[in-house]
């Protein structure tokens, strides 16, 4: 949020940072994991780190570098890995603020801030999730102010490509500047010069909400035409998806123009092919008890109708 700004201000209220969970934050020197008492950004406790290793987090890993195609940037990026926090969330050090979060909130821990904040020096600074295939059971919204990657299946009981049967998935959402979906058969050794007809995609399935940035038609000074790409590449895709399908239930919301992952979209057989699209509106949306975590919320004020009342000498 803006330096000053009140979490308890009506914009306050609808920010992710005030709302979450849990925020994690890198830096050059370190990881930090802030839990959100009680999602209002009114009090933010430090979470204890459950193990020795790397980020001192078995959920965080800071080390994941791969090549985006479309971007022309090497990717360093902040990596969630949902089976390590679902693991977390019932054993060490998340076990005990899951159920403060069922005591405060009415809910387990289900959503997280993430923000990079190591400077890209020309490259492209992220967020990445992995092995979403499960996700823990009260649902689970990500949220980043950066580029968002997902690797693999995500939120996906049901691997039949096409099926619409989102009866077993929990409430998800993905928020940020841009979301790129990559296949279980992505490679992070592929680098700038590995050819599109080696990066072959497989069959991945997604189930959640897409809140994100894109990089909008227009024309340019010189008389350039872009095109945005239009919804079918809100998600955008970096391999070879000609044999393979994506099947996606959820909802998809462009919001602003991307500021950080703003490189124009070209026509397929460039940095991608597309796949085949089995997308759909997933219907939980329809229930307020299976909106995903988190979800913004718009205010209206709508007059009703109109009645006389009659007059009173008191």
């Amino acid at each position: 949020p803006p330096f000053g700004e009140s979490p308890s201000s009506p914009t306050g209220e609808e920010r992710y940072y005030n709302s979450v969970d849990l925020i994690v934050t890198t830096t050059n020197n370190s990881v930090t994991v802030l839990f959100n008492e009680f999602e209002d950004g009114s009090t933010f406790t430090l979470v204890p780190t459950n193990t020795t290793l790397g980020t001192g987090y078995t959920f965080i890993n800071t080390n994941a570098t791969f090549y985006d195609y479309r971007e022309g940037k090497q990717v360093q990026a902040t990596e969630i890995d949902v089976a390590a926090l679902s693991d977390w969330l019932v054993n060490s050090g998340g076990y005990s603020l899951n159920l403060v979060s069922q005591t405060e909130t009415g809910h387990g821990l289900n959503s997280i801030y993430v923000n990079d904040l190591r400077p890209a020096a020309g490259n492209l600074t992220a967020v990445r999730v992995v092995n979403g295939t499960s996700l823990p059971s009260s649902g689970q919204t990500l949220t980043t102010p950066l580029p968002l990657y997902i690797k693999g299946n995500f939120n996906a009981p049901d691997l039949t490509p096409g099926s619409t049967n989102t009866s077993l998935t929990v409430p998800a959402s993905l928020a940020a500047d841009a979301i790129t979906i990559l296949s279980p058969n992505w490679n992070d050794s592929w680098n700038s010069t590995t050819v599109l007809s080696s990066r072959g995609a497989v069959n991945t399935t997604v189930n959640a909400a897409f809140l994100a940035g894109i990089v909008p038609s227009v024309t340019t000074s010189a008389g350039v035409e872009h095109y945005s790409g239009g919804v079918e590449n809100f998600p955008r895709f970096l391999e070879n998806w000609s044999s393979s399908t994506l099947t996606y239930n959820g909802s998809m919301v462009a919001m602003f123009p991307s500021r950080y992952a703003n490189s124009f979209w070209i026509a397929p057989g460039t940095y991608y092919n597309p796949p085949t699209r089995k997308w759909a509106f997933d219907s939980n949306f329809l229930s307020m008890n299976r909106l995903p975590p988190a979800t913004p919320q718009v205010r209206k004020t709508q007059r009703g109708t109109w009645g006389i009342v009659a007059a009173s000498n008191n």
